[in-house]
C-alpha cells in the first residue's frame, strides 16, 4: 500500500517484536464495558491490518445509520508500561486539528463576526501587502499560495523552540515567500491554518485555545478533547511512537506551540463520534455552512479540487466521501451516502525530525468502510497487456522518498520500493492501479514516446503540492 501524502510516510512489512506482539494480545482481552460489537471480518481486517504496520496500540469507532456498530481498542496505548490501549483512550489527532478550526472559522461567520472571502489583512497583524488578496476561503482550502509542508515557516526549521510563541510563528509566516498566486493552486500548508487560528482570535475576542473549548468541545459534549497542554494530566492518554530503522522508538513531538491552527488537539474515538453526530445532525453550524465545509475548492482557472475547509472530499465509484488523517496515525472517514462514519486513532506516527519515513499506520478506515459496504470499495478493471508490452514499463525511478523498481515477473508488472513489493494492473494507456488500492501509477512519455517519468496518484493527495509527486528514470 503507498502512502498517503504529503504528510504520510511508508509501510514497513516488517513483522512484530516479540514486545509488540505481546502488547497487541494483552490489548485484544476484554476490556472495559465501552466496548461495542464484534465483527468477525473486521476483526481479521484490522488484526492483520495492525500487524502488518506494527501499530502499538489502536482505538477504533465505527457508526452506521443504525447507531454505534463498533467501538474497541487493540495493544498498547504505552508500551513502556504495558498499558493497554482502550476505547475511550486520547490521542494527538495532529492535521484532524484542521476541521475544527475551519468550523470555528465558520461559527464566527454564521455570527456575522468575519466573512469566507473577508481578506486575512483585516485579521491579522502587520501583513505583508502580498497578503492583501488571501482570502480566509483560501486559507481554509489550502490555496492561499503559501509553501508547502517542505516549506512552511522558513526560518524556523532547524530551531522550534520547547515553546513557541505566536508572535515568532507569525514573524516565520511573514518571511515566507508565497510560491503561487492566491487561488491558483492547492498545496497543502499548516501556515493556512496557523493564520486562520489568528483570525479567529482576532474576530472573537478570545485566544484560539479557549474558544475552541467554550464554543465548540464544551457545547458538543466533548469532554476529552484538548489542546495539547504539557502541563495537563490525562487519563488513559496514548504515548506517540514512529519506525526508526525498522526499530519503535518514541515520537518527538513534544513542543508546543502557543497557537497551531492545523495541529495540536487531543481527542478520542469517543469525542470524534459526537464530533460525526453533530456533522449528521446538523449542531453547531447552519446549513449553509456545513454545507461550504463540504464543497471542493475552486482555483482561480475555473478547475476545482477536491479539498474543502479542512477535509479532502473526493469521491469513488462515483459515491461521495470525506476523509482526513494526522501525521500521529489518525483518521477519520466519512460516507455520507452510506451513512457510514469510520475513526481509527493510533499511536503509530511519523516524526518529521527522523525522516525515515518507515511507518505507515494509514489505511485501516478506508479497509474498513470496504468491508461494511461493497459499494466502496476499489474496484479495478484491467485491460490486456502483453508481456513484452509490459516491458516498456520496467526501470527505476527516483522518487522524493526514494527509489522504486518496475519488473515484470510471470506475466505482471511489479513494484518494489520502500513502502514494499506490489503487483500493478493494467487499467488505462499508461495506468496502472496498486492491488486492492485506488492508488495509481502513471507513466509519462517524452514528446518522442518514450517512457521517461511517472507520478503516483491517489484519491485524497493527488497533485496536494500542485505538482504531482514525479519522477524521473533512474
Amino acid at each position: 500500500m503507498k502512502a498517503l501524502r504529503p504528510l504520510h510516510p511508508i509501510v514497513s512489512r516488517t513483522h512484530w517484536s516479540a514486545l509488540i506482539a505481546l502488547g497487541f494480545s494483552v490489548g485484544c482481552r476484554s476490556l472495559p464495558p465501552t466496548e461495542v460489537g464484534w465483527n468477525p471480518r473486521l476483526e481479521a481486517v484490522i488484526r492483520e491490518h495492525l500487524a502488518e504496520r506494527r501499530i502499538p496500540g489502536a482505538s477504533i469507532g465505527v457508526v452506521t445509520e443504525e447507531g454505534l456498530q463498533f467501538q474497541r481498542a487493540y495493544g498498547l496505548a504505552d508500551v513502556q508500561n504495558g498499558v493497554p490501549a482502550a476505547p475511550d483512550s486520547v490521542y494527538e489527532i495532529a492535521s484532524l486539528t484542521k476541521q475544527f478550526t475551519a468550523a470555528a472559522v465558520l461559527l464566527l461567520v454564521d455570527e456575522g463576526r468575519l466573512s469566507l472571502d473577508d481578506s486575512i489583512s483585516e485579521y491579522v497583524p502587520e501583513a505583508p501587502a502580498a497578503w492583501g488578496s488571501i482570502t480566509l476561503r483560501q486559507l481554509l482550502q489550502h490555496t492561499a499560495g503559501f509553501p508547502d509542508e517542505t516549506g512552511q515557516f522558513a526560518s524556523l526549521q532547524g530551531r522550534w523552540l520547547k515553546h513557541t510563541p505566536r508572535e515568532v510563528m507569525l514573524a516565520a509566516a511573514r518571511q515566507d515567500p508565497l510560491e503561487s498566486p492566491p487561488g491558483a493552486t492547492f498545496r497543502y500548508s499548516s501556515v493556512d491554518y496557523f493564520l486562520a487560528a489568528i483570525a479567529i482570535e482576532s474576530a472573537s475576542g478570545m485566544s484560539y485555545r479557549e474558544f475552541m473549548r467554550r464554543r465548540i468541545f464544551e457545547p458538543l459534549g466533548m469532554t476529552r478533547t484538548y489542546l495539547q497542554d504539557e502541563r495537563r494530566i490525562t487519563p488513559r492518554e496514548a504515548h506517540g511512537y514512529t519506525l526508526r530503522g525498522g526499530e519503535l522508538v518514541n515520537i518527538w513531538r513534544d513542543a508546543q506551540e502557543e497557537v497551531a491552527g492545523g495541529w495540536g488537539m487531543f481527542s478520542c474515538v469517543p469525542d470524534l463520534l459526537r464530533w460525526d453526530r453533530a456533522i449528521r445532525t446538523g449542531e453547531l453550524l447552519s446549513p449553509e455552512s456545513w454545507s461550504a465545509m463540504f464543497e471542493e475548492a475552486e482555483l482561480t482557472n475555473g478547475e476545482r479540487f477536491r479539498y474543502g475547509l479542512g477535509w479532502w472530499v473526493p469521491r469513488r465509484n462515483g459515491v461521495p466521501y470525506q476523509y482526513h488523517n494526522g501525521v500521529t496515525g489518525t483518521e477519520l472517514l466519512r460516507v455520507p451516502s452510506l451513512e457510514l462514519t469510520v475513526v481509527v486513532l493510533t499511536n503509530l506516527g511519523q516524526d518529521g525530525s527522523l525522516r525515515d519515513n518507515d511507518a505507515d499506520p494509514w489505511g485501516l478506515a478506508d479497509r474498513i468502510a470496504q468491508v461494511l459496504h461493497p459499494e466502496f470499495e476499489v474496484r479495478v478493471e484491467p485491460i490486456p497487456l502483453q508481456p513484452e508490452q509490459l516491458e516498456e514499463y520496467a526501470g527505476q525511478w527516483l522518487f522524493p522518498d526514494g527509489l522504486a523498481t518496475t519488473y515484470v515477473e510471470a506475466g505482471q508488472l511489479r513494484v518494489r520500493d520502500p513502502h514494499g513489493d506490489d503487483p500493478l494492473t493494467p487499467i488505462g494507456p499508461d495506468t496502472f492501479q496498486l492491488e486492492g488500492e485506488s492508488t495509481l501509477l502513471r507513466f509519462r512519455r517524452s514528446t518522442s514516446g518514450r517512457i521517461n517519468s511517472c507520478d503516483w496518484v491517489g484519491e485524497t493527495w493527488a497533485e496536494e503540492r500542485g505538482v504531482r509527486v514525479a519522477a524521473s528514470k533512474h
